[in-house]
């Protein structure tokens, strides 16, 4: 490994998670296959259809969404933002081999969330992930109690990424 230097060509001693050869990336959205911040956006609207998990777990509604990079990224942190959630709502991300479906990681775990926080639930940690490559998906689960009628719960996450390419 070659040891940094800065512009005057002094050795550089840095304590940081980021990558040297990448930059920070914040986005409430995935990649297409050509564009970066392109793909699926990371938000719900339970008052629709969209992204509805045909068989959740019994006594709940379930959305899923699923995303993709289209570099290899690290994920530093995450935001939830969200509006009236029921209590026993909760948030699961897993990364997962896209071509054969197996979870690699449930990276975060029934993380309960509930009323409204509008403001944004950090989830943080001083250190990034391990490199992420290209193979893989991310499934984020928005589950909410079956309550009749309940159509209320909205929200979306922000990721903070370090990756090589931005828009």
């Amino acid at each position: 490994m070659t040891q940094p230097h800065d512009e005057f060509g002094r050795c550089m001693v840095v304590s940081a998670s980021r990558p040297l050869n990448c930059t920070t990336y914040f986005t409430c959205a995935g990649d297409s296959s050509t564009n970066v911040g392109d793909g699926k956006e990371l938000k719900w609207d339970f008052s629709n259809s969209t992204d509805d998990v045909s068989s959740p777990p019994t006594g709940f509604k379930q959305k899923k969404l699923v995303f993709s990079f289209k570099d290899p990224i690290y994920i530093k942190e995450g935001t939830m933002y969200f509006k009236d959630a029921l209590f026993g709502s909760y948030i699961d991300l897993k990364i997962v081999h896209a071509s054969t479906s197996t979870v690699v990681s449930h990276y975060v775990n029934k993380h309960f969330v509930t009323d409204t926080c509008m403001i944004g639930d950090e989830l943080n940690t001083e250190q990034a992930s391990g490199e992420l490559d290209t193979d893989l998906e991310f499934w984020l689960y928005i589950t909410v109690p079956d309550s009749t009628g309940y159509t209320d719960f909205k929200g979306y996450v922000s990721l903070e990424l370090y990756r090589q390419s931005t828009v």
